[in-house]
């Protein structure tokens, strides 16, 4: 095999099928697309036609995340008109370096979904340092300006069958929020400068904001609270606030 490789080495393509065909034991069977569920609406009406499942969707999903419906004319015009940041307020420890990018890129997970724009971390990996470079120049500006483009907000919200109740009935589908990794890299370089300060200065509890702090340790300690309550006979109650 040393011969053929070396003569197929300017061909990537054919190398990685080569080596996927040499590599793999189990081949595995491609699977069968599935037609989408026909949804129903509240008054038991099917959904006929592709905008009406969009909408129905929509309006399901915008109760449940507490949304509120916004058009991207609306949403540009907003970005329009909103003013840049004063020039003597800019620090520069929160402009983004292209060692920063490189080593967030570098945490990224290979095989996650890509958002609107189609771009996965695993061509944002391959892109290397010269995609680190372009997009730190990128970054120096939105920074500066302290406004992101109109086309890194927003993201698809995915319908995700939950696996009980009729597939026809749009609340046994839970939504999966997808944004575009471009922007997720964005706002890891803002989180890490604000966390610093952050943590330093507080001394409350706040889960999902922090380090190893995660929004299932705040879970636990509401749990084992109400236990606590319900076998001393105490009343209690949980106040969300957002």
């Amino acid at each position: 095999y040393t011969t053929l490789f070396r003569s197929h080495l300017s061909d990537h393509k054919q190398m990685f099928r080569m080596l996927a065909r040499l590599g793999s034991r189990k081949h595995k069977t491609r699977m069968q697309s599935k037609p989408l569920p026909m949804l129903r609406t509240r008054q038991g009406d099917m959904v006929t036609s592709y905008a009406q499942q969009q909408m129905l969707w929509l309006n399901q999903f915008a109760k449940i995340e507490a949304g509120v419906r916004v058009t991207w004319e609306s949403l540009r015009d907003a970005d329009a008109t909103m003013p840049d940041l004063p020039l003597d307020i800019q620090e520069a420890a929160a402009f983004p370096t292209d060692w920063d990018l490189q080593a967030a890129v570098a945490k990224m997970k290979r095989g996650k979904a890509p958002g609107p724009n189609g771009i996965t971390p695993c061509l944002l990996k391959a892109g290397g340092s010269t995609f680190s470079k372009h997009f730190a120049a990128l970054t120096t500006k939105v920074v500066a300006h302290g406004k992101e483009p109109s086309s890194w907000k927003g993201g698809k919200l995915v319908p995700l069958y939950k696996g009980r109740d009729s597939t026809a009935d749009p609340a046994a589908y839970r939504a999966i929020y997808i944004s575009d990794h471009t922007s997720k890299l964005y706002h890891r370089m803002l989180c890490s400068q604000l966390e610093r300060p952050w943590t330093a200065s507080m001394d409350l509890l706040q889960a999902g904001g922090r380090k190893s702090m995660g929004t299932d340790v705040a879970h636990h300690m509401v749990e084992a609270h109400q236990y606590w309550c319900r076998k001393k006979k105490l009343p209690s109650a949980v106040v969300f606030s957002t």
